[in-house]
């Protein structure tokens, strides 16, 4: 019987040996690349991970290239500033996450893609609207202090409007305090409520359009000579009822605004629950007041005119007779009614002979300096400065007619001075009707 071998444990070992060099073996024998292929392919890689890296940062600058990051931050104080610009590094960087993001997405109908896309808009239209309303702001404020150093502001104010308008525009010691809302909007934290910019109403100024209305109307009153017609008055009433329509033009002609110039309202108050009501009690003050210079005016020109006629500019007065025709009568005989004719009782005849009136008294009540060119003795054109009105323009029988009142140098105002041009309207050209000619047309018409 064979004796058992036993086992070396070193063969072990000896056999791992001899594999291990038979693998390296055969590695050995494999076509492996050289050192520089290996080098070359290295470098093509890293150069395409550069280009990636390169091309997605040209990417997302080119998002961050939209940005509209301008604020115009000049002009204001410190606080206010750094505010702004904490708001608008805020808003870049949510611009910056955004651009990465979108940078990334290559399918441009993704809602991924879309909801980006809507993140970069919505951030680029909030700093636009910032930036307007900032610009919009510092053009007011710099009114406001002009308007206020030249004491345009109405004493019809309230005087909490004043203090807000101060503190609003930074004109006190005290920083504005400023809101900015996620889309743009500026606003001001006044005693805990914000008041948005947009809806900010500052101060109104005095209205010197409504006071020099009045004051014109008076002074006509006055040269007119003549007293007031209910129908003039009814005229008055609806210029005045125009004029102070707006509530801050009513509160500025009843405050002090004007009270130098003849406008004292001072029994009136302000109703802010009763407009219209303060608005009448206004009207009705000052058409007492114009009732009284009238009659100042007629007594004016009696003194100076004893026993004189004057041509008389009231539009006249309208009857309604009891068979719906009515009667038009020159309150002085004199009026717009050619020859002896003291009035017209027919109701077309009537009513255009007070248009051709009140017309050619505007003309002539009106009147403003112009210079004319005109044909001088040697026939060239030589310029002369005159007085001239244009009246109100009306209509006969289809016919449009403005009239035109020129003084004439040493003759006194009179109508029958006045012209009236037209465009014929079968050949189209212009003509011009004396006031004899325009009468007979409308007792014609």
């Amino acid at each position: 019987m064979a004796k058992k071998q036993q086992a070396n444990p070193a063969s072990a070992v000896i056999g791992a040996y001899q594999t291990q060099n038979r693998a390296r073996d055969f590695g050995a024998n494999l076509k492996l690349l050289d050192a520089s292929t290996q080098r070359a392919q290295a470098v093509t890689i890293k150069n395409e991970k550069e280009a990636k890296v390169a091309a997605k940062t040209a990417e997302i600058n080119t998002w961050m290239s939209k940005l509209k990051s301008d604020l115009p931050l000049t002009g204001l104080d410190k606080q206010s500033q750094t505010a702004m610009k904490n708001w608008l590094f805020g808003k870049k960087q949510e611009y910056a996450y955004a651009s990465s993001q979108i940078a990334n997405i290559q399918d441009q109908t993704s809602p991924e893609y879309m909801m980006y896309s809507d993140q970069l808009n919505e951030i680029n239209t909030a700093i636009s609207n910032l930036s307007g309303q900032v610009k919009g702001y510092k053009k007011n404020k710099l009114e406001f202090a002009d308007m206020n150093e030249k004491d345009m502001w109405s004493a019809g104010n309230d005087p909490a409007s004043n203090a807000q308008a101060q503190t609003i525009y930074g004109l006190s010691d005290s920083p504005t305090p400023f809101t900015i809302s996620q889309d743009g909007n500026l606003g001001f934290n006044i005693d805990g409520n914000n008041i948005s910019f947009n809806d900010y109403d500052p101060p109104f100024m005095k209205d010197y359009k409504a006071a020099k209305y009045v004051t014109t109307e008076a002074n006509t009153l006055f040269t007119s000579h003549t007293e007031l017609s209910e129908q003039k008055i009814n005229t008055i009433r609806l210029g005045l009822e125009q004029q102070l329509a707006d509530p801050n033009s009513l509160k500025s002609i009843i405050s002090n605004d004007f009270t130098v110039n003849g406008l004292d309202f001072s029994n009136i108050v302000y109703d802010p629950e009763d407009i219209a009501g303060t608005r009448k009690q206004v009207i009705d003050a000052i058409i007492v007041g114009y009732k009284d210079v009238a009659k100042e005016g007629v007594a004016e020109y009696k003194r100076k005119n004893p026993g004189a006629r004057k041509e008389n500019p009231n539009p006249g007065n309208v009857v309604k007779n009891a068979d719906g025709t009515q009667t038009y009568t020159s309150p002085d005989k004199t009026g717009p009614l050619a020859g002896d004719v003291d009035s017209y009782t027919d109701n077309k005849q009537g009513d255009y002979a007070m248009r051709i009136d009140q017309s050619t008294d505007y003309a002539i009540n009106n009147m403003k300096e112009v210079t004319e060119t005109v044909k001088g003795p040697d026939g060239k054109d030589v310029k002369q400065t005159v007085k001239r009105g244009i009246g109100m323009p009306f209509e006969i029988k289809g016919i449009k007619f403005t009239p035109i009142y020129k003084a004439m140098e040493g003759k006194n105002l009179n109508k029958s001075l006045a012209e009236y041009t037209f465009v014929h309207p079968a050949n189209g050209e212009n003509v011009t009707f004396n006031y004899d000619q325009m009468m007979q047309f409308a007792k014609r018409a």
